[in-house]
């Protein structure tokens, strides 16, 4: 987030600073009349305000206040408190986008407007990663431009009734994490198929979250071309809420909501703990269950995952390097006080070569073994193509066992009946 303090008047940008910007007409502050809806307008131009205010003289909104982009801005947001605003974002854009970010700082609830004269896709995600709720495009007529904000304040009251719902209901999903101490050992595949499993046999409603913000391989494994991924939702993160979070998900064709990984490794690194904890914490309160894929590596981002997370399933080979990592990795936990209820040791078959037999395996990592994945290399090879087994091929002994891993995980829910027969046959 933009250190505004630091910056100089006009946040520091290209272009006219606030001293130099041109000087809007005597600061309008007219008293809203009940159930009307208070309209503020940022905007450089004096002409481009006046003729802004004719367009909607015949609406319901009323005009509650004006100024120019900048801490100006901000502060007179603060003071009236509009229901929206409307920002003007034209070359240099800079100092209109920060001037978004700090509106939503200070007034998070308030839904913000973008209108410009730039049409181009980069202007508009720039835009909406500023935080806007729209963007328009001049020219517009009064229909347009009416619609547009009753439609972001109306859909600003909903959220705000879903929020009260969701904090009333009380409502909390479990966050499951899946985790290895060692690469190659199927962590992915896993993740995706069990996250489609919950979601097909049980009929919840599920999340999954790609964590490798590297090299997070999530949306290929379940052909998903994300258009927003969890990189994106750094910058909105302060106001982050239920339904804010459904628009940053692509939906899999099972129902699966997915937070898919940056798609450039160094997006990630914007990716803080603090961000991660918030977003679990989001999508609990709206999901029965957060699956999350992890990466090998155990950073701060994962140390706060598994500490969040109300099941862990520590997947491993039955191979001799793979047994030593776990071993370790079991260790650790349990120092730090994680249960055997908490952490749950997966055994995946990923190879059918040389390796220890599962009795012996136990025995080596002295821990219980809570589930075993059997072997099928042309399956798991099929998977990596977009196709998770559990969905292609559901009737499959590798796809029956991970539907039971579901199960499992799930503790007493019932399946949904007619999937849960197509699996059993």
């Amino acid at each position: 987030m933009t250190d505004y303090a630091s910056t100089a008047p006009g946040f520091g940008v290209a272009g006219p600073s606030l001293a130099e910007a041109p000087k809007p007409e005597p600061e309008t502050r007219n008293s809203k009349p009940a159930g009307a809806i208070g309209l503020m307008l940022v905007e450089d131009s004096v002409e481009e305000r006046t003729a802004i205010k004719r367009l909607l003289l015949a609406s319901e909104l009323m005009v509650i206040g004006e100024s120019v982009p900048g801490t100006e801005a901000v502060a007179v947001a603060k003071d009236l408190k509009p229901d929206v605003i409307l920002v003007s974002v034209e070359e240099p854009v800079v100092r209109a986008l920060r001037t978004i970010e700090a509106l939503n700082v200070v007034l998070p609830q308030t839904p913000v407007v973008a209108l410009s004269s730039l049409g181009g896709r980069d202007h508009l995600r720039r835009a909406m990663l500023a935080g806007a709720r729209d963007y328009l495009v001049r020219p517009l007529d009064a229909e347009e431009l009416e619609k547009a904000i009753l439609s972001v304040y109306e859909l600003e009251r909903k959220r705000s009734v879903l929020n009260e719902h969701v904090i009333e209901s009380g409502h909390v999903g479990d966050v499951v994490c899946v985790f290895g101490a060692k690469g190659g050992v199927g962590r992915t595949t896993l993740a995706t198929n069990l996250a489609v499993a919950l979601a097909l046999n049980f009929k919840q409603r599920v999340a999954l979250v790609d964590l490798d913000l590297q090299l997070g391989d999530v949306a290929l494994m379940l052909d998903i071309v994300p258009e927003r991924t969890i990189a994106d939702l750094v910058p909105v993160v302060d106001k982050l809420d239920p339904e804010l979070m459904r628009s940053f998900m692509s939906v899999h064709s099972s129902g699966l909501r997915v937070l898919p990984a940056p798609a450039r490794p160094e997006d990630g690194e914007k990716v803080q703990p603090a961000h991660i904890r918030k977003i679990l914490e989001v999508l609990t309160h709206t999901c029965d269950y957060v699956v999350v894929d992890t990466p090998r590596q155990l950073n701060d981002s994962i140390i706060a995952t598994l500490d969040m997370a109300n099941l862990v399933c520590l997947v491993a080979s039955n191979q001799l390097t793979c047994l030593k990592s776990t071993k370790l990795c079991l260790g650790m936990l349990k120092s730090w006080r994680y249960t055997n209820d908490k952490v749950k040791l997966v055994m995946n078959q990923a190879h059918n070569g040389s390796s220890l037999p599962m009795n012996d395996a136990e025995v080596a990592i002295d821990y219980p073994i809570f589930w075993k994945v059997p072997y099928d290399g042309h399956l798991v090879a099929a998977s990596q193509w977009g196709k998770p087994f559990v969905h292609a091929q559901p009737g499959a002994k590798l796809s029956q066992n991970i539907a039971g891993l579901a199960q499992a995980v799930s503790g007493s829910r019932t399946p949904v009946k007619s999937f849960f027969n197509r699996i059993k046959n």
